[in-house]
């Protein structure tokens, strides 16, 4: 895949590490299937030389231009340069990557089990699956209740 650059719109803390990263991709990604991922470039140089591998909230197209919500946590060096991105920042992406979740036939009911971080991609399956009228039950844990970052996304 070719990387594409997107334009940072918005970065906040959710819970102590925990980050909301809202970008303008230069290229639809309304594509993306729930359960896949972005390989996202934190720097402008070879250091940190890898991309992260970060799950998306939403992809979508609102308003006729590209919309990415992306949600990750403070590990290490990457995460921490990424954390300090503000808006009118550009990234570089390469994605969605990933086979995602398989949601057809959708079933009557789903429960989706997930936790802290790891509950991210669950949020954009849980969409997808109301929207195919699905009855969706959430259960969702982490360590403190500082770490339930999504308990909003999830109530609406």
């Amino acid at each position: 895949m070719v990387p594409f650059p997107a334009l940072v719109t918005d970065q906040q803390e959710l819970a102590p590490r925990v980050f909301r990263l809202s970008l303008r991709p230069a290229v639809s990604v309304a594509g993306a299937v729930p359960g896949q991922f972005f390989m996202v470039g934190v720097s402008d140089s070879d250091d940190p030389l890898l991309r992260r591998p970060l799950s998306f909230l939403t992809a979508a197209d609102q308003h006729g231009k590209p919309s990415l919500t992306l949600i990750y946590e403070v590990r290490g060096r990457g995460t921490l340069l990424l954390s300090s991105f503000r808006p009118g920042r550009s990234v570089s992406l390469i994605g969605p990557l990933g086979h995602g979740f398989d949601l057809n036939p959708p079933p009557a009911r789903a429960i989706l089990v997930g936790g802290g971080i790891g509950a991210v991609p669950l949020y954009a399956a849980a969409v997808a699956l109301k929207a195919a009228g699905v009855d969706v039950t959430f259960i969702y844990g982490a360590r403190t209740g500082d770490l339930l970052f999504l308990a909003p996304e999830f109530a609406a």
